[in-house]
């Protein structure tokens, strides 16, 4: 299921590193501090300091003042430099190792019908167990099933070496001791003795044409075909992975150069609405209010406040960036590039472009595809390099020389 569009431009477009998507916010308490006393203080001036090579952008973001009524674009921020940037893209390579690994998460163990078969290192087991103490049982220290994959190191040392072995319907007393740094003071360090019964040995089938078969719905015949199959859409994704690296790089350093006078409070509202609403979903999912979510966080209410102005500011931050992009370009609805990011959007979501901003909303809608058409734009006009990169390292470099200013205004 696809997320509302308006969350995938918060996503794209607010990516300063401080402002993320979620109910996390950047800043200090020293940083949130100064932004309410700067914003209160200097309301009605425009801060050469906001533009300060010393502070961060998530800083000036924060510090810039926030101002209500009409405003010019050109009056609330001066656009920094968006053309010739020295970008690199960076695409992972897919390894062999990449693509076992994909496939083994694609593995569900199945149970072994064997009865003779016994429990191994990677095998997922179905157990009952009690532990004792001096011969009692202790809160917390017994199952009549649980799924403990031996080798992972969910248990006290020695526990899962002890089931190795095993067979389905055996039962074993594993005679242990808790750990001295154990969590529980009321254990650790003392000796316990679990009993333990098999209920039931699962194990990863092998890779086969058969289970390549059956797992495709007979629509790849072979493991090499599979493999090969699944590197395609590794490859694919690694490249959509540094396409949008690229996009956040590009966005990072134009807005890093880039002065903010001050914040129009239309847009910080706006996106202080748009954080509240997402956070509400969110703790829809869990069946809680608001309120029950924000204390399950771990945070009190005036953390979260502090949390929704951060967001906000980044939100109109974002907003003015694009609509002075727009404007230096001479962008709009009508141009055929918007046109053919829309269908794009349409397409990624599975709907006509007019059920899109029916389902999500104009506004939400135009600022997602601007965004990608001003990205597009910037991109089209930097020095990129990209890079193969394999296992941390540059494995080939490539300079990709982009088509100039004149042939893209």
């Amino acid at each position: 299921m696809k997320r509302k569009i308006v969350i995938t431009w918060m996503c794209l477009a607010v990516s300063l590193a401080a402002a993320g998507c979620g109910t996390g916010g950047g800043g200090t308490a020293a940083s949130e501090t100064a932004a309410v006393s700067s914003a209160s203080a200097e309301a009605d001036s425009s801060l050469s300091a906001v533009s300060s090579s010393s502070e961060s952008l998530s800083d000036r973001i924060l510090a810039a003042p926030v101002r209500d009524g009409d405003f010019k674009i050109a009056d609330a921020i001066t656009l920094g430099n968006y053309k010739k940037l020295n970008l690199t893209k960076e695409v992972q390579k897919v390894t062999d190792d990449d693509i076992t690994s994909y496939i083994a998460s694609q593995m569900t163990p199945e149970e072994v019908q064997d009865k003779n078969a016994s429990a191994a290192l990677g095998d997922t087991v179905d157990i009952a167990y009690e532990g004792k103490i001096d011969g009692k049982a202790f809160d917390g220290g017994s199952s009549d099933s649980y799924d403990l994959t031996l080798g992972s190191g969910s248990f006290i040392e020695g526990f899962e070496d002890g089931v190795v072995g095993m067979k389905k319907g055996e039962t074993k007393d594993l005679n242990l001791r808790f750990p001295d740094d154990y969590f529980s003071d009321d254990l650790a360090g003392k000796d316990v003795v679990f009993t333990v019964t098999v209920n039931a040995i699962k194990r990863t089938p092998e890779l086969t044409d058969e289970w390549v078969k059956n797992y495709t719905n007979n629509s790849v015949a072979t493991v090499a075909d599979y493999r090969e199959s699944v590197k395609e859409s590794l490859t694919q994704q690694n490249e959509e992975n540094a396409e949008s690296a690229l996009q956040g790089d590009a966005w990072n350093q134009v807005q890093e150069a880039s002065v903010y006078h001050f914040l129009p409070k239309e847009y910080v509202d706006d996106g202080e609405k748009t954080f509240e609403a997402n956070v509400k979903s969110e703790a829809e999912k869990y069946g809680l209010s608001l309120d029950e979510y924000i204390e399950q966080s771990g945070i009190d209410q005036e953390t979260y406040n502090k949390q929704k102005e951060q967001n906000g500011r980044y939100a109109a931050a974002s907003e003015l960036l694009l609509k002075a992009l727009v404007k230096a370009e001479k962008l709009s609805e009508d141009s055929q590039a918007y046109k053919k990011e829309l269908q794009k959007a349409a397409d990624l979501y599975g709907v006509s472009s007019d059920d899109l901003i029916s389902k999500n909303g104009k506004d939400n809608v135009y600022n997602y595809v601007m965004t990608n058409v001003v990205l597009d734009r910037i991109i089209s006009y930097a020095n990129v390099t990209e890079k193969g990169v394999s296992s941390g390292s540059d494995e080939s470099a490539e300079s990709v020389n982009s088509s100039s200013q004149e042939e893209n205004s």
